[in-house]
């Protein structure tokens, strides 16, 4: 049953903070996305949004406030740049993350001796963390990986039958995360988001930019993420597009392009890149609900927001130089990184992608030949447009969403292999996810 999608009145408001206080989950609006919330105080049920996200354990969370005073409980100590740029900015799109306080449970920050913090501007989002009485741990409302819900539809479509309440407070004004600031000796830039740079450094100087890890120290830090199911690809020059393929565009401004595209969104027919950040995930939702093979993208200038822009573009395209692999991802956002390191590690290559078609653990298990056919699909355009040489296939989950034992696993997948080398690939089985655990394997 799908979540109530509800106008934020006083009663709405209320019964959302009663959902928190039991130890619910609650979608609501910011000035950057939707978040998903929950109790940071509450481990069980800071521990359901990593559930319904698929999201892995060690990528912290935000924890989103009120009232500044929370700031002196949650934090160990307030540093002096953090309380200047609190003072110039908040509420905003800013995250401060600094050493936290005992109180801040270990699940809301991955382990780490950090917590971020922010203050949205959303009116919203302040008076429902008031009526809560609490800090809300909040990560983006949408399954872990996918592009940011802007709208409470978005939220509906991809993750309401999981959660309690959604509050709809209309489109995001920003439209794109918060930036994430790390204070230390050297202020370090975690995440590029909704606050520009260009602000930031005008109030404590020279900032460094560190946006990916792998182990990550902020949300979004991962090489890919803010992907659309469909592959998107960066328009670097001539677009060479195959026969049959249907194809999208999502262009800065009204750029034309000698090709026949099915589906085409302009992010901002003045080249504003206020307005663009605004509606990038959103208009990123509808090419990705067009039916489409592949999404090109234009380029931004990478000053201000379009340093935002550009980072989630190439998150969402996902693609480095050098020897790639493609994976097909059967499970969940806890396997993607010892798979990716095993394939690296074992096959040389620089860069995986994980490809997780609708449909991909039904195959496994009962062999439909009808929706493999859309995993063809897919590994056919990472190979055409990635130059994919080596296709691997991971454990997985069964049709009720329960772990199958080793054996199991084994003979469905050995089936999908057959199937995939068929098509003329390289296809093994590197590893299984059994008992709660990555076994690397390797079956031929």
């Amino acid at each position: 049953m799908t979540a109530e999608i509800l106008k934020p009145n006083k009663e709405t408001l209320k019964r959302a903070a009663e959902i928190i206080k039991r130890g619910g989950l609650v979608a609501f609006p910011t000035e950057t996305v939707y978040g998903l919330g929950a109790d940071a105080f509450n481990p069980k049920a800071v521990a359901k949004i990593f559930d319904v996200k698929n999201r892995s354990r060690f990528d912290p969370l935000i924890v989103h406030i009120a009232d500044f005073k929370d700031v002196e409980r949650l934090w160990h100590r307030v540093d002096e740049k953090a309380k200047l740029l609190m003072e110039k900015f908040w509420p905003c799109s800013l995250t401060l993350v600094l050493p936290k306080s005992d109180i801040v449970p270990d699940i809301v920050t991955a382990g780490l001796e950090t917590v971020a913090i922010r203050m949205p501007s959303h009116p919203v989002a302040l008076e429902f963390i008031k009526m809560t009485g609490v800090p809300i741990a909040a990560p983006s409302a949408n399954p872990f990986g996918y592009i940011s819900p802007t709208e409470a539809i978005h939220v509906a479509e991809k993750i309401g039958d999981k959660i309690d309440l959604i509050i709809d407070g209309g489109k995001c004004s920003v439209g794109v995360e918060s930036t994430v600031l790390e204070i230390s000796e050297e202020p370090t830039v975690l995440r590029l988001g909704g606050m520009t740079i260009e602000e930031l450094e005008k109030v404590i100087g020279k900032l460094k930019i560190s946006t990916l890890s792998k182990k990550p120290r902020s949300p979004g830090q991962f090489s890919r993420h803010y992907s659309p199911w469909t592959p998107l690809k960066i328009i670097k020059g001539k677009i060479d597009l195959p026969k049959g393929i249907k194809a999208g565009l999502l262009t800065f401004k009204n750029s034309k392009y000698d090709i026949p595209f099915e589906k085409i969104e302009v992010l901002s027919y003045k080249g504003d890149l206020i307005e663009a950040a605004s509606n990038f995930f959103s208009y990123l939702h509808k090419l990705d609900s067009a039916g489409l093979d592949i999404i090109y993208a234009e380029p931004v200038p990478e000053i201000g927001l379009g340093r935002a822009i550009m980072d989630r573009l190439r998150k969402a395209e996902g693609i480095k130089m050098g020897k790639f692999a493609t994976a097909i991802n059967c499970i969940d956002g806890r396997v993607q990184i010892p798979v990716i390191e095993c394939i690296k590690n074992n096959y040389g290559v620089n860069y995986v992608d994980m490809i997780t078609a609708p449909g991909v653990n039904k195959i496994l298990a009962e062999g439909e030949h009808i929706i493999m056919e859309l995993i063809k699909r897919c590994i056919g355009i990472s190979v055409n447009f990635h130059g994919s040489k080596l296709i691997t296939i991971v454990g997985h989950y069964d049709c009720a969403g329960n772990p199958t034992d080793k054996e199991t696993q084994l003979k469905h997948i050995l089936t999908a292999i057959k199937m995939v080398s068929s098509w003329g690939f390289n296809a093994k089985v590197i590893g299984l996810w059994v008992n709660e655990d990555w076994e690397v394997c390797e079956v031929e």
